[in-house]
C-alpha cells in the first residue's frame, strides 16, 4: 500500500518530534523549512528548502514536488511552529485539507485581528503602528497606562517585546519590534500590572477545555519580558471559572472550533482576568510535546497531530492529577559556550551546543538548556530546582 504524504511546515528542534510521528503513523513527509541545514530534514522522505514565513514561495515549492508525481497531499502538519501557520493555512485552502484555514490563521497570528475581535472582551486598549507613522503621540491618545508594551504585531517567543513608560518611548523600541515583524506593523498595549498566566486549552466542536495553567517567572533585566521558569498553578474555584468562561469567549471570538490553543492572560489586583494574546499551536521549547503530559498525563502532543491530520480526537479527562510540575529553562550567559556539566539527578536537555556564541538573553529564544521537576507543592518543587541549579556547571568564555 503506498503511504499518503503529509507536507511538514517546519523542521527545526521543536519539529522533528512531529515529523518522526507522521511517519510514525503510516504517512510520507515532505518537510519544508527555509533552513537549508534543519535538523528535521534527516527525519522527513524528501525535504524542500523554502522561507516557511512566505506562503507563496512554500505554495510554489509544493505545487512543483506533487507535478512530478501522482499524488497529491493527504494533510499539512505544523507544529508549534508560527512561523508556517499562514503558509499551512493556504496549502489547506488550495487541497481542501483539514486543519486551520486561511481566514482563521491570520486572527491565531495577528495580534490585531485579535484585538479587534475582542473588543468587547476583556483585553487591554491598543494602537496597531506601521513602519511610516512617526506621530506616536496622536496614536497613544487611546491608551491611558503609564507603562505600555510594544511588540510586533506578527511574532511569537517574546521577539522585539519592550516594556517602557509611554513618555519613554523611543525609535529603537519601534525599530527592534519591526525587526521581528513579517508584516512591517507593531502594536502598543496598555500595561496591565499582574501575574502572568499561560493557558494550554484543547478546542473540540466548539468548546474549550483548559489542560494546563502555568505562571511564569521572569529573567531579571530582560523588562518582564523573557521567561526562565514555568510551574502549574492550583487555581481556585472562582480563578478557573473565570479562565474557563474568558478562553471559551476569546476562542468564539476568533471563530476557532477546532484544535489546540496556547493562551496568556493576565490576573490584575483586582482578581480580573484580561487576554494577552492566543496562538492556534502548541508552544515551544518542548513544552507541547512533552512537558504538558509530564505534568498531566493528557497527550495534548499527539492531539495536536490529530486535528492537522483529519483524525478523531477525544475529549480530555474533566480530573487532571494536581501535582505541581516545573521546567526551568536556563537562560543563555554571554559567551561562546564550552560546555553545560550536570551532575544533579534531573535530566538536562541542551538547547545550545559546544561552541554556539550566546547573547544576552532578549527574547525566549535565548535559552541554553531546561529541565523538569514536580513535587506536592511549591515549597518542594522551588527546594528540587534550587538543588538541581547548585549542580549544573555552565562554562563559557
Amino acid at each position: 500500500m503506498i503511504r499518503p504524504w503529509v507536507v511538514h511546515i517546519g523542521a527545526g528542534p521543536w519539529q522533528t518530534s512531529a515529523i518522526k510521528r507522521v511517519r510514525e503513523l503510516g504517512y510520507r513527509a515532505l518537510v519544508i523549512d527555509g533552513n537549508r541545514d534543519a535538523v528535521g530534514f534527516e527525519f522527513g522522505d524528501s525535504h524542500i528548502v523554502a522561507d516557511i514565513a512566505c506562503s507563496p514561495a512554500v505554495e510554489k515549492a509544493v505545487r512543483d514536488f506533487f507535478a512530478d508525481t501522482s499524488d497529491l497531499p493527504s494533510a499539512v502538519v505544523c507544529s508549534a511552529c508560527e512561523a508556517g501557520m499562514l503558509a499551512a493555512a493556504k496549502l489547506r485552502d488550495i487541497y481542501n485539507l483539514p486543519g486551520t484555514r486561511s481566514s482563521l490563521a491570520l486572527r491565531l497570528t495577528n495580534k490585531g485581528e485579535q484585538r479587534r475581535a475582542w473588543q468587547a472582551l476583556a483585553s487591554p486598549n491598543f494602537v496597531v503602528i506601521n513602519r511610516d507613522n512617526t506621530n506616536i503621540a496622536s496614536a497613544l491618545s487611546e491608551i491611558c497606562s503609564e507603562k505600555v508594551i510594544i511588540k510586533p504585531i506578527d511574532s511569537s517567543g517574546s521577539r522585539g517585546i519592550t516594556v517602557m513608560r509611554r513618555q519613554d518611548i523611543s525609535r529603537d523600541a519601534l525599530e527592534w519590534a519591526l525587526t521581528w515583524s513579517g508584516s512591517g506593523e507593531l502594536i502598543i498595549e496598555e500595561f496591565v500590572d499582574g501575574k502572568e498566566y499561560t493557558i494550554e486549552s484543547l478546542r473540540l466542536h466548539g468548546k474549550s477545555y483548559p489542560i494546563l495553567v502555568t505562571s511564569k517567572e521572569k529573567v531579571a533585566g530582560t523588562y518582564s519580558t523573557v521567561a526562565n521558569l514555568l510551574v502549574s498553578s492550583i487555581l481556585s474555584a472562582s480563578q478557573s471559572k473565570q479562565i474557563q468562561l474568558l478562553i471559551q469567549q476569546a476562542h468564539d471570538a476568533l471563530g476557532y472550533d477546532n484544535g489546540v490553543c496556547h493562551t496568556e492572560v493576565i490576573e490584575d489586583a483586582k482578581g480580573r482576568f484580561w487576554l494577552v494574546e492566543t496562538a492556534g499551536r502548541g508552544a515551544g521549547f518542548g513544552v507541547s510535546e512533552h512537558f504538558i503530559k509530564y505534568a498531566t498525563g493528557y497527550d495534548y502532543f499527539e492531539a495536536s497531530l490529530c486535528f492537522d491530520l483529519g483524525l478523531s480526537v477525544e475529549v480530555p479527562p474533566s480530573n487532571l492529577p494536581t501535582l505541581i510540575s516545573a521546567v526551568r529553562f536556563l537562560e543563555n550567559v554571554p559567551g561562546t559556550l564550552i560546555d553545560i556539566v550536570n551532575d544533579s539527578d534531573s535530566e538536562v536537555h541542551l538547547l545550545a551546543s559546544p561552541g554556539t556564541k550566546l547573547s544576552p538573553p532578549r527574547t525566549d529564544g535565548d535559552r541554553m538548556a531546561y529541565f523538569y521537576v514536580q513535587g506536592h507543592c511549591h515549597k518542594v518543587v522551588n527546594e528540587k530546582i534550587m538543588a538541581t541549579l547548585a549542580k549544573i556547571h555552565v562554562k563559557v568564555e
